[in-house]
């Protein structure tokens, strides 16, 4: 159990440990309770993912503590580069869907508050749903994030706010007015300030649009106009330039903004 609490175990000396008798639903004899699957999650090893679930280890397994977070948790929220955890885990049928016990957010939460595209992106296609609100626990009523599109706004990471609104999820912006245009002092941008009001101001532009399909048609108006004069194209052609012109990135997804926080379990 020590090689997987460090993540140092190979799927080589994994393999020989299943053999062995290793339990592969074991929890770590720690105050997290962690299942070998959650580790290999947390420290992106999705060959041992794929060897742990072959030997039988619960895809939906909980941690033995009050959070509760499944092992797609650990991946969503994991600081390295753990998509193919997450793509490995979803495949061997991990619920997208299951809340944390403490704070009642899914996966797709931890994985839209990192600002994680592609990580959203798998999620979504999994089925998950973009309008789960999380628990609010007795207390802490004020700090509650709302749904996975408020969390990636609020912890300042906002680049998953399209892929979020292109897969269904509601904008929570009505159209009034706000400070969301006023100047940020440098001790507010160095503190994160500034990428949560760059997500509110998008958020404001869908809305004004009158939402994100009507807002990504004028997107797509507007990338089409800087290379080409549509009205002197024929029909087929014009549709093609719309298709190359619907496959650019929505700019606020290409950006990396230093988020405000990480959400803890």
């Amino acid at each position: 159990m020590d090689d997987v609490l460090n993540g140092t175990l190979t799927p080589a000396y994994l393999e020989e440990c299943v053999r062995a008798g290793f339990d592969v639903n074991a929890g770590a004899p720690d105050r997290w309770g962690l299942t070998a699957l959650h580790i290999a999650a947390i420290h992106a090893h999705p060959a041992c993912i794929a060897l742990l679930v072959a030997a039988g280890a619960n895809v939906n397994a909980r941690a033995a503590s009050e959070s509760g977070l499944t092992p797609l948790h650990s991946a969503a929220n994991g600081h390295r580069e753990t998509l193919g955890c997450l793509v490995a885990l979803l495949a061997a049928g991990a619920d997208p869907n299951l809340t944390t016990l403490k704070t009642g957010r899914t996966p797709l939460h931890y994985a839209a508050a990192r600002g994680e595209v592609r990580r959203v992106a798998a999620l979504l296609a999994a089925g998950a749903n973009t309008e789960v609100v999380e628990t609010a626990r007795p207390g802490f009523e004020s700090s509650a994030l709302g749904t996975p599109l408020a969390a990636a706004v609020v912890c300042g990471n906002p680049n998953a706010v399209p892929t979020l609104l292109r897969g269904g999820a509601k904008n929570y912006i009505e159209q009034s007015e706000d400070d969301s245009n006023r100047e940020l002092d440098s001790d507010e941008e160095s503190g994160g300030v500034v990428t949560y009001i760059a997500g509110v101001r998008y958020l404001r532009r869908v809305a004004k649009a009158g939402g994100y399909r009507k807002y990504e048609r004028c997107r797509r108006a507007a990338v089409m106009a800087m290379v080409v004069d549509s009205s002197k194209l024929p029909a087929a052609l014009l549709i093609w330039v719309e298709h190359v012109a619907d496959s650019f990135p929505d700019p606020l997804e290409e950006r990396r903004l230093r988020g405000r926080r990480r959400l803890g379990y």
